[in-house]
């Protein structure tokens, strides 16, 4: 019981972090400047970033419906698009996002699905995302020259080995491997057959999706993230932000892997101290940045949280999923 508490502490203390950082930003900048950035801004743009968010969650609803089709799943797209925008909203209050994992629980309360092959799936929709921010952010503080040679190098050789994570989770050798060290761990002996059933049937789930026929739910992939840049260049319009389109893309993209690191709320400080760091070679002040930062987080957080809110009360989860 203590040492829960003192992991619950201990994980509160890192999301902490982010907050302490933003505390610090908002002590240095010109809040004044913000704000005036904040009343001037232009509304239509924002109106029309806010308005893209219904497209962007429907394409990204399509991507999974069509990974589950290529499992034997079928999900109607009310039910898809429902639970995919509720595992959102869950994802947005969770360390590095892991409520997203409930599509898993959807599709075993829905479809009888088994957690395992759920994951599988959800695993693989979500390594859609995280490699296109980390192909298009890696390449764009290479290309931008934005790191010193020996940082670059590890960013490369890094989204490389994540690029190569699929393959090792395939492989049986491997898993056996990983197996074999959980046994010598005490608390988990006695889970042994059950942790190598639900390692096959992980196997099994991911393997159907590793076909040619995987090109469609990248082709939305990609769609999907040229509308959220489009969102980005909009929420810059609207505080006469001067940057453009492509490098735009790389600074959400790299500010998207922060993000993903369980030490704030929501990205709140990580992302902020990532975009101004990334926005200083154009001459953007601090100021300027939060201006914007403030619209990233109403738009994909409140309002984005708002939508995935309304579509958990519409479908909740029972409790016995």
């Amino acid at each position: 019981m203590k040492r829960a508490s003192f992991v619950r502490l201990r994980q509160i203390a890192f999301r902490l972090i982010g907050l302490g950082i933003l505390a610090l930003i908002l002590f240095k900048i010109d809040l004044r400047a913000t704000a005036t950035a904040l009343v001037n801004l232009h509304g239509s743009y924002l109106l029309l970033a806010i308005a893209a968010s219904l497209p962007l969650f429907g394409l990204k609803a399509w991507r999974w419906q069509e990974m589950l089709k290529m499992q034997g799943i079928r999900y109607p797209w009310r039910d898809a698009f429902l639970a995919f925008v509720a595992g959102l909203f869950l994802g947005l209050v969770t360390p590095g996002r892991v409520g997203e994992m409930s599509k898993a629980l959807y599709l075993k309360q829905d479809r009888g699905v088994p957690a395992s092959i759920g994951l599988a799936n959800v695993l693989m929709d979500r390594l859609f995302d995280l490699y296109t921010i980390l192909v298009l952010g890696s390449a764009g503080l290479v290309w931008f020259r934005l790191l010193p040679t020996w940082a670059l190098v590890l960013v490369v050789a890094g989204t490389v080995a994540s690029i190569l994570l699929p393959a090792v989770l395939l492989s049986e050798r491997l898993a056996a491997w990983g197996l074999a060290l959980l046994r010598h761990i005490p608390l988990l002996r006695r889970y042994d057959a059950r942790l190598t059933g639900a390692t096959e049937r992980f196997q099994q789930g991911l393997r159907p999706l590793l076909t040619l026929r995987l090109m469609g739910p990248l082709l939305l992939t990609q769609v999907a993230y040229l509308l959220f840049f489009v969102q980005g260049q909009l929420l810059a319009l609207a505080v006469d932000l001067p940057i453009g389109y492509f490098y735009l893309a790389v600074c959400l993209s790299v500010a998207g892997v922060i993000t993903l690191l369980p030490v704030s709320i929501s990205g709140l400080g990580t992302r902020d101290a990532t975009l101004i760091a990334l926005f200083a070679p154009l001459g953007i002040a601090p100021a300027q940045t939060m201006a914007f930062s403030t619209l990233y987080f109403l738009t994909f957080y409140v309002v984005g949280g708002a939508i995935g809110a309304v579509a958990w009360q519409i479908k909740p989860l029972r409790e016995k999923a």
